[in-house]
């Protein structure tokens, strides 16, 4: 397979995981295919991501477990780019999504929260 068509296969693959497109050990077997390391213009991650997957925990389609998990497959790829950079209002998001022994755990009552933020409104 040509570089530009395993290029294109991973950035398809990490949009996928940004999505929330299809289950998280479906996309960890597609992205363990991949280097680790990775030079490029990463897959965008941005606002809107966040909002649908804390909807989606509302609606009860995907668990709070999960979406610890999806978060700590998200955070530190170099093939993402976070949209507002790690300050911005994605970037603490995720970073507290991932991380809940630091933040405390994460609730749909967290989510209700998280979603009525200034970053996350009209973002």
């Amino acid at each position: 397979m040509e570089q530009t068509d395993l290029r294109l296969e991973r950035l398809a693959a990490v949009e996928d995981l940004l999505r929330f497109a299809i289950p998280l050990e479906m996309s960890a077997r597609r992205l363990m295919t991949f280097p680790w390391d990775y030079v490029g213009v990463g897959v965008s991650f941005h606002t809107g991501h966040v909002i649908s997957v804390l909807q989606r925990v509302l609606d009860g389609t995907i668990s709070v477990d999960q979406v610890e998990e999806w978060a700590n497959m998200i955070e530190c790829r170099e093939d993402v780019d976070i949209s507002g950079g790690p300050e911005g209002w994605t970037g603490r998001t995720l970073h507290e999504l991932a991380n809940p022994a630091l933040f405390g755990a994460f609730s749909c009552e967290r989510a209700k929260v998280l979603l009525v933020e200034p970053g996350a409104v009209g973002g």
